[in-house]
Protein backbone atom coordinates (compact mmCIF):
# COMPACT_ATOMS: atom_id res chain seq x y z
CA UNK A 1 0.00 0.00 0.00
CA UNK A 2 2.64 2.52 1.02
CA UNK A 3 4.11 1.55 -2.26
CA UNK A 4 1.39 1.86 -4.13
CA UNK A 5 0.79 5.47 -2.66
CA UNK A 6 4.78 6.72 -3.24
CA UNK A 7 4.03 5.45 -6.86
CA UNK A 8 1.10 7.55 -7.33
CA UNK A 9 2.74 10.35 -6.01
CA UNK A 10 6.36 10.48 -8.40
CA UNK A 11 3.56 9.67 -11.46
CA UNK A 12 0.76 11.88 -10.39
CA UNK A 13 3.70 14.70 -9.07
CA UNK A 14 5.29 14.35 -12.67
CA UNK A 15 2.09 14.62 -14.49
CA UNK A 16 0.61 17.97 -12.72
CA UNK A 17 4.12 19.22 -11.93
CA UNK A 18 3.65 18.66 -8.16
CA UNK A 19 6.32 18.54 -5.25
CA UNK A 20 6.39 15.59 -3.13
CA UNK A 21 5.20 17.89 -0.13
CA UNK A 22 2.13 19.34 -2.39
CA UNK A 23 0.94 15.83 -3.34
CA UNK A 24 0.49 14.58 0.52
CA UNK A 25 -1.44 18.39 0.79
CA UNK A 26 -3.55 17.07 -1.92
CA UNK A 27 -4.05 13.72 -0.48
CA UNK A 28 -5.26 15.03 2.63
CA UNK A 29 -7.78 17.47 1.31
CA UNK A 30 -9.16 14.40 -0.65
CA UNK A 31 -9.68 12.99 2.69
CA UNK A 32 -11.43 15.29 4.59
CA UNK A 33 -13.75 15.77 1.33
CA UNK A 34 -14.95 11.91 1.04
CA UNK A 35 -15.34 12.07 5.43
CA UNK A 36 -17.44 14.92 4.80
CA UNK A 37 -19.43 13.33 1.86
CA UNK A 38 -19.89 10.60 4.37
CA UNK A 39 -20.98 12.17 6.96
CA UNK A 40 -23.78 14.14 4.56
CA UNK A 41 -25.06 10.80 3.20
CA UNK A 42 -25.09 9.26 6.71
CA UNK A 43 -27.17 12.24 8.28
CA UNK A 44 -29.57 12.27 5.19
CA UNK A 45 -29.89 8.56 6.20
CA UNK A 46 -30.89 8.70 10.01
CA UNK A 47 -34.40 11.03 9.30
CA UNK A 48 -35.93 9.07 7.25
CA UNK A 49 -35.77 6.23 9.73
CA UNK A 50 -36.67 8.25 12.40
CA UNK A 51 -39.73 9.53 10.83
CA UNK A 52 -40.64 5.93 10.02
CA UNK A 53 -40.18 4.76 13.77
CA UNK A 54 -42.41 7.65 14.95
CA UNK A 55 -45.20 7.46 12.26
CA UNK A 56 -45.26 3.40 12.93
CA UNK A 57 -45.60 4.52 17.28
CA UNK A 58 -48.26 7.24 16.24
CA UNK A 59 -50.39 4.73 13.86
CA UNK A 60 -50.12 2.40 16.53
CA UNK A 61 -51.13 4.71 19.02
CA UNK A 62 -54.10 6.30 16.84
CA UNK A 63 -55.09 2.24 16.07
CA UNK A 64 -55.38 2.12 20.23
CA UNK A 65 -57.20 5.00 20.93
CA UNK A 66 -60.00 3.38 18.49
CA UNK A 67 -59.93 0.08 20.16
CA UNK A 68 -60.93 2.60 23.44
CA UNK A 69 -63.76 4.33 22.37
CA UNK A 70 -67.08 3.80 22.20
CA UNK A 71 -69.00 3.73 19.02
CA UNK A 72 -70.63 6.73 18.97
CA UNK A 73 -73.13 8.60 15.93
CA UNK A 74 -73.48 11.64 14.36
CA UNK A 75 -76.80 14.05 15.50
CA UNK A 76 -77.16 16.53 12.79
CA UNK A 77 -79.90 18.79 15.07
CA UNK A 78 -77.14 20.08 17.25
CA UNK A 79 -74.29 18.97 15.31
CA UNK A 80 -72.23 17.36 18.03
CA UNK A 81 -71.16 13.65 18.84
CA UNK A 82 -73.71 11.53 20.84
CA UNK A 83 -73.39 8.36 22.14
CA UNK A 84 -75.79 5.81 20.72
CA UNK A 85 -79.34 6.45 21.27
CA UNK A 86 -80.89 5.41 24.63
CA UNK A 87 -83.37 3.10 24.23
CA UNK A 88 -86.96 4.52 24.20
CA UNK A 89 -89.80 4.63 26.62
CA UNK A 90 -93.69 5.97 26.34
CA UNK A 91 -94.05 9.31 27.92
CA UNK A 92 -96.06 12.92 27.76
CA UNK A 93 -93.82 15.55 26.04
CA UNK A 94 -96.81 18.04 28.31
CA UNK A 95 -95.20 16.34 32.31
CA UNK A 96 -91.71 14.69 31.09
CA UNK A 97 -89.16 15.51 33.93
CA UNK A 98 -86.14 17.12 32.59
CA UNK A 99 -84.58 13.27 33.66
CA UNK A 100 -86.88 11.60 31.42
CA UNK A 101 -85.68 13.49 28.56
CA UNK A 102 -82.35 13.39 29.24
CA UNK A 103 -83.04 9.26 29.40
CA UNK A 104 -84.54 9.55 26.47
CA UNK A 105 -81.66 11.22 24.80
CA UNK A 106 -81.38 14.81 24.84
CA UNK A 107 -78.73 16.65 26.37
CA UNK A 108 -79.77 18.28 29.83
CA UNK A 109 -79.50 22.18 27.94
CA UNK A 110 -81.92 21.06 25.51
CA UNK A 111 -84.28 18.95 28.21
CA UNK A 112 -84.60 22.59 30.07
CA UNK A 113 -85.38 24.36 26.45
CA UNK A 114 -88.30 22.05 26.14
CA UNK A 115 -89.28 22.53 30.54
CA UNK A 116 -88.41 26.73 29.40
CA UNK A 117 -90.94 25.91 25.92
CA UNK A 118 -93.41 24.16 28.27
CA UNK A 119 -93.40 27.33 30.86
CA UNK A 120 -93.85 29.86 27.78
CA UNK A 121 -97.70 28.40 27.75
CA UNK A 122 -96.37 25.55 24.93
CA UNK A 123 -99.01 22.68 25.06
CA UNK A 124 -98.57 19.70 23.11
CA UNK A 125 -101.78 18.76 22.04
CA UNK A 126 -100.86 15.75 19.21
CA UNK A 127 -97.53 13.82 18.73
CA UNK A 128 -96.43 16.40 16.05
CA UNK A 129 -96.52 19.26 18.06
CA UNK A 130 -93.33 18.19 20.11
CA UNK A 131 -91.43 18.61 16.68
CA UNK A 132 -92.14 22.43 16.71
CA UNK A 133 -89.64 22.29 19.75
CA UNK A 134 -86.48 23.89 18.16
CA UNK A 135 -84.32 21.33 20.09
CA UNK A 136 -85.67 18.37 18.59
CA UNK A 137 -84.37 17.47 15.33
CA UNK A 138 -86.02 15.69 12.58
CA UNK A 139 -83.93 12.65 13.35
CA UNK A 140 -85.19 12.55 17.39
CA UNK A 141 -88.73 13.08 16.47
CA UNK A 142 -88.54 9.95 14.19
CA UNK A 143 -87.23 7.51 16.72
CA UNK A 144 -89.29 8.87 19.54
CA UNK A 145 -93.03 9.57 17.90
CA UNK A 146 -94.33 6.49 18.23
CA UNK A 147 -93.44 6.43 22.30
CA UNK A 148 -95.34 9.47 22.70
CA UNK A 149 -98.74 9.39 24.33
CA UNK A 150 -100.84 13.12 24.84
CA UNK A 151 -102.72 13.00 27.76
CA UNK A 152 -106.41 13.27 27.57
CA UNK A 153 -105.72 16.80 29.37
CA UNK A 154 -104.02 18.42 27.03
CA UNK A 155 -105.44 16.56 23.66
CA UNK A 156 -108.43 18.63 23.70
CA UNK A 157 -108.65 22.19 23.11
CA UNK A 158 -110.87 24.13 25.31
CA UNK A 159 -111.95 27.05 25.27
CA UNK A 160 -110.28 28.80 28.18
CA UNK A 161 -107.00 27.31 27.22
CA UNK A 162 -105.36 30.80 26.25
CA UNK A 163 -108.00 33.09 28.78
CA UNK A 164 -105.77 32.93 31.76
CA UNK A 165 -102.70 33.82 29.75
CA UNK A 166 -104.88 36.92 27.95
CA UNK A 167 -106.08 37.92 30.89
CA UNK A 168 -102.28 38.61 32.17
CA UNK A 169 -101.81 40.01 29.01
CA UNK A 170 -104.29 42.50 28.15
CA UNK A 171 -105.15 45.13 30.14
CA UNK A 172 -108.57 46.25 30.84
CA UNK A 173 -109.56 49.17 31.25
CA UNK A 174 -111.16 50.55 34.19
CA UNK A 175 -114.90 51.64 33.83
CA UNK A 176 -115.62 55.16 33.86
CA UNK A 177 -118.95 57.00 33.51
CA UNK A 178 -119.07 59.01 29.98
CA UNK A 179 -118.68 62.43 31.04
CA UNK A 180 -118.56 65.59 29.26
CA UNK A 181 -115.62 68.32 29.68
CA UNK A 182 -114.77 71.57 28.75
CA UNK A 183 -111.11 70.53 27.16
CA UNK A 184 -109.14 74.32 27.69
CA UNK A 185 -109.92 74.97 31.45
CA UNK A 186 -110.35 71.09 32.61
CA UNK A 187 -107.49 70.24 34.88
CA UNK A 188 -105.58 67.06 35.01
CA UNK A 189 -108.20 65.25 37.28
CA UNK A 190 -110.65 66.69 35.74
CA UNK A 191 -109.09 65.00 32.08
CA UNK A 192 -108.86 61.76 33.59
CA UNK A 193 -112.68 61.58 34.21
CA UNK A 194 -112.98 61.19 30.29
CA UNK A 195 -112.80 57.46 29.39
CA UNK A 196 -109.81 56.80 27.58
CA UNK A 197 -107.57 59.20 29.45
CA UNK A 198 -105.09 58.42 32.18
CA UNK A 199 -102.86 60.42 33.92
CA UNK A 200 -100.13 60.45 31.71
CA UNK A 201 -101.90 61.84 29.17
CA UNK A 202 -104.32 64.07 30.99
CA UNK A 203 -100.23 65.37 32.27
CA UNK A 204 -98.96 65.85 28.57
CA UNK A 205 -102.71 67.80 27.32
CA UNK A 206 -101.87 70.29 29.54
CA UNK A 207 -98.81 70.99 28.69
CA UNK A 208 -99.17 71.36 25.29
CA UNK A 209 -102.46 73.22 25.91
CA UNK A 210 -100.29 76.04 27.98
CA UNK A 211 -97.92 76.05 25.04
CA UNK A 212 -100.19 76.33 22.45
CA UNK A 213 -102.75 79.20 24.26
CA UNK A 214 -105.62 76.29 24.24
CA UNK A 215 -107.67 74.16 21.67
CA UNK A 216 -108.88 75.42 18.63
CA UNK A 217 -109.86 72.69 16.77
CA UNK A 218 -110.85 68.87 18.82
CA UNK A 219 -108.45 67.51 15.78
CA UNK A 220 -105.44 69.30 17.57
CA UNK A 221 -105.59 67.13 20.52
CA UNK A 222 -103.85 64.41 17.96
CA UNK A 223 -100.82 66.56 18.15
CA UNK A 224 -100.39 65.57 21.71
CA UNK A 225 -97.52 63.03 21.77
CA UNK A 226 -98.99 59.58 22.14
CA UNK A 227 -102.67 60.33 20.99
CA UNK A 228 -103.22 58.17 18.12
CA UNK A 229 -106.23 58.14 15.56
CA UNK A 230 -107.92 55.05 17.55
CA UNK A 231 -107.73 57.10 21.13
CA UNK A 232 -109.12 60.20 19.60
CA UNK A 233 -111.87 58.35 18.03
CA UNK A 234 -112.49 56.67 21.72
CA UNK A 235 -112.56 60.33 23.60
CA UNK A 236 -114.09 63.05 20.99
CA UNK A 237 -117.03 62.95 21.68
CA UNK A 238 -116.56 63.37 25.60
CA UNK A 239 -115.54 67.12 25.34
CA UNK A 240 -116.06 70.30 23.80
CA UNK A 241 -114.10 73.49 23.64
CA UNK A 242 -114.92 77.13 24.67
CA UNK A 243 -112.59 78.88 22.05
CA UNK A 244 -113.19 82.58 23.87
CA UNK A 245 -110.44 81.29 26.41
CA UNK A 246 -107.78 80.83 23.76
CA UNK A 247 -104.79 83.02 25.12
CA UNK A 248 -103.48 85.23 22.16
CA UNK A 249 -100.60 86.50 21.07
CA UNK A 250 -99.63 90.30 20.11
CA UNK A 251 -97.64 90.06 17.05
CA UNK A 252 -96.48 94.30 17.39
CA UNK A 253 -94.91 93.50 20.76
CA UNK A 254 -94.27 89.76 21.69
CA UNK A 255 -90.73 88.76 21.71
CA UNK A 256 -88.73 86.46 19.82
CA UNK A 257 -87.61 84.21 22.53
CA UNK A 258 -91.37 83.83 23.45
CA UNK A 259 -92.71 83.66 19.95
CA UNK A 260 -90.16 80.67 19.54
CA UNK A 261 -92.01 78.38 22.37
CA UNK A 262 -95.29 78.43 20.72
CA UNK A 263 -95.16 74.80 18.94
CA UNK A 264 -96.93 76.58 15.73
CA UNK A 265 -93.89 79.43 15.02
CA UNK A 266 -90.67 77.72 13.57
CA UNK A 267 -87.39 79.85 14.02
CA UNK A 268 -87.52 81.29 10.64
CA UNK A 269 -91.04 81.82 10.86
CA UNK A 270 -90.12 83.84 13.71
CA UNK A 271 -87.37 85.75 12.90
CA UNK A 272 -89.15 86.63 9.35
CA UNK A 273 -91.65 88.39 11.36
CA UNK A 274 -89.68 90.16 14.19
CA UNK A 275 -87.31 91.54 11.44
CA UNK A 276 -90.62 92.37 9.14
CA UNK A 277 -91.81 94.24 12.26
CA UNK A 278 -89.27 96.49 12.59
CA UNK A 279 -89.07 97.54 9.32
CA UNK A 280 -92.45 98.08 8.79
CA UNK A 281 -93.27 99.30 12.32
CA UNK A 282 -95.87 96.54 13.04
CA UNK A 283 -98.45 94.51 11.57
CA UNK A 284 -102.34 95.63 11.00
CA UNK A 285 -103.88 91.94 9.94
CA UNK A 286 -102.21 88.40 9.43
CA UNK A 287 -103.41 89.34 5.70
CA UNK A 288 -100.61 91.58 5.64
CA UNK A 289 -98.19 89.03 6.61
CA UNK A 290 -99.24 86.68 3.58
CA UNK A 291 -98.72 89.64 1.43
CA UNK A 292 -95.53 90.93 2.00
CA UNK A 293 -94.28 87.63 1.95
CA UNK A 294 -93.64 87.21 5.50
CA UNK A 295 -95.66 83.85 6.22
CA UNK A 296 -97.40 81.14 3.56
CA UNK A 297 -101.01 80.94 3.49
CA UNK A 298 -100.87 77.82 5.37
CA UNK A 299 -98.69 79.00 8.03
CA UNK A 300 -101.12 82.10 8.27
CA UNK A 301 -104.23 79.96 8.49
CA UNK A 302 -102.81 77.81 11.30
CA UNK A 303 -101.42 79.99 13.59
CA UNK A 304 -104.60 82.78 12.82
CA UNK A 305 -106.30 81.76 15.98
CA UNK A 306 -103.31 82.48 17.80
CA UNK A 307 -102.44 85.99 17.25
CA UNK A 308 -103.44 89.64 17.58
CA UNK A 309 -102.63 92.86 16.22
CA UNK A 310 -102.58 95.94 18.37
Amino acid sequence: MKRFVTFLEENLGRLFRFSRSEMRGAWLLGALAVAVLLFIFLEQQRPETLATDSLAQTDAAADSLRRSRPATTYNAADATPRARWPEPFVFDPNTAAEADFVALGFSEKQARAILNYRSAGAVFRKPEDFSKSFVVSTAMYARLASYIRIGADFSQKTAVDHSARETRNKRIPSEKPTVYIELNTADSAALTTIRGIGPVFAARIVTYRARLGGFFYKSQLKEVYGITEENFSAIAEQFYLDTAVIQKINLNFVSQNVLNRHPYFTGSMTDRVVRGRQAKGGWKSIGDLTNNDILLPSEARKVAPYVVFE
